[in-house]
């Protein structure tokens, strides 16, 4: 569940939500976390549980849903019209979104060209189908990357909770 605590990094202290906990080989748990002031974004990142405080308070989902037309894991077709030609045409799967004063875009995963575009959600043609979740008693890797970009090695963890499941 959605939860507000306080992250303890750089001896700055803000309120934070926590949309996604791995365990990890080990035992050890890390929550995945995102700021809930704009200002704070710096904060977003994996915390172990010994560097939160929980506050006791909770916030409700809508905080996580997509703003707009689609959700995480739904299946669209780019418009054949999209500028990009490369993109355009292809069917992919939603997997976050962005908002700000153009409005409301979309994060698609297109498997077939293994690219991730951001797409205005005016660009994109409803399916009516979802991508179902993934298993969750499976380990899944993840690469962590530099700020730079530079690959830093691969961890392997299984995702405890995930807010996506419960929108």
């Amino acid at each position: 569940m959605a939860w507000a605590g306080s992250s303890r990094r750089s001896a700055v202290t803000a309120p934070a939500l926590y949309p996604t906990l791995r365990r990890y080989g080990d035992r050890s748990y890390r929550y995945g976390v995102g700021a809930v002031a704009r200002e704070d974004d710096d904060l977003a990142g994996l915390y172990g549980e010994e560097q939160l405080v929980p506050t006791g308070r909770r916030v409700g989902l809508e905080i996580f849903s997509a703003p707009g037309l689609f959700s995480a894991r739904d299946v669209v077709v780019v418009s054949p019209s999209y500028p990009d030609r490369e993109a355009a045409g292809e069917q992919g799967e939603v997997q976050g979104w962005s908002c700000d004063s153009e409005g409301v875009r979309y994060a698609v995963w297109v498997p077939s060209r293994e690219l991730v575009w951001l797409v205005d959600q005016r660009a994109l043609i409803a399916t009516g189908r979802c991508v179902p979740s993934p298993d969750r008693t499976q380990p899944v890797t993840s690469l962590q990357v530099s700020q730079a970009g530079e690959v830093l090695g691969a961890e392997e963890y299984v995702i405890v909770e995930d807010i996506d499941d419960l929108l």
